[in-house]
This record gives structure tokens, C-alpha cells and sequence, in this order.
């Protein structure tokens, strides 16, 4: 049979209240919520730069006035539906999971 994999798992709840920050290891199985009263820009890292196991997963939800909009970090791929990178509104969640070698996935309501 095929392994099986627990995806979306909440361990942690992160409560972040900048405008830009970089996704790190304590994002995963985590429920981040971004409080900023802008744009909040989160990037998806390379490899390089921040080791997130592939088959790591979180939530990002936008909880202030501001979207949470996912940035690619160098030679990241962000893949998603109609390469949508924007959370929809605020306490609309979004879930990221990591793919592949510098590839993310984004699954939730996403905008332009």
C-alpha cells in the first residue's frame, strides 16, 4: 500500500504582525495568522535558504486588514490555481505544502 502522509496537521498556532517575512521550519504543521494593517508579503524559500522538508505543510490565513500575498523565492516554483498567490479576503486560510525540491503548492481561495 502507499504511505501515508498527514497533511494540513495543525501543532501550532503563529501569530505574526509584520509586513514581509520568509516561511521557516516553524511555519510547518502550523496555523500562522498575519495581523498587518497592508500587504503582508510572505516568500516561499529555496532550499538553500530554509531546509522545509518535502511533504510539509501549513495554513496562512490573513487576520488584519491587509492580503497575504506568496512570493517565490529564487528558483522557487509557487504553483496554484490559475497562478493565483493572494489570499481572498481576511479569515479566508490558505494551505501551503511543499512539493518537491523548491516547489510549493497554495490550495484555498486564492485572488489575483
Amino acid at each position: 500500500p502507499a504511505e501515508r502522509t498527514r497533511l494540513g496537521g495543525v501543532q501550532s498556532v503563529l501569530n505574526y504582525d509584520v509586513a514581509s517575512r520568509t516561511l521557516t521550519v516553524a511555519d510547518i504543521d502550523a496555523f500562522a495568522r498575519d495581523n498587518y494593517a497592508t500587504t503582508v508579503s510572505v516568500t516561499l524559500p529555496n532550499d538553500t535558504d530554509v531546509s522545509i522538508p518535502v511533504g510539509s505543510s501549513g495554513i496562512i490565513e490573513a487576520v488584519g486588514a491587509g492580503q497575504v500575498t506568496f512570493v517565490a523565492g529564487s528558483g522557487v516554483t509557487i504553483n496554484s490555481f490559475l497562478s493565483y498567490k493572494s489570499t481572498v479576503a481576511t479569515y479566508c486560510p490558505v494551505m501551503w505544502c511543499k512539493t518537491a525540491a523548491n516547489t510549493y503548492n497554495l490550495v484555498g481561495r486564492l485572488a489575483v
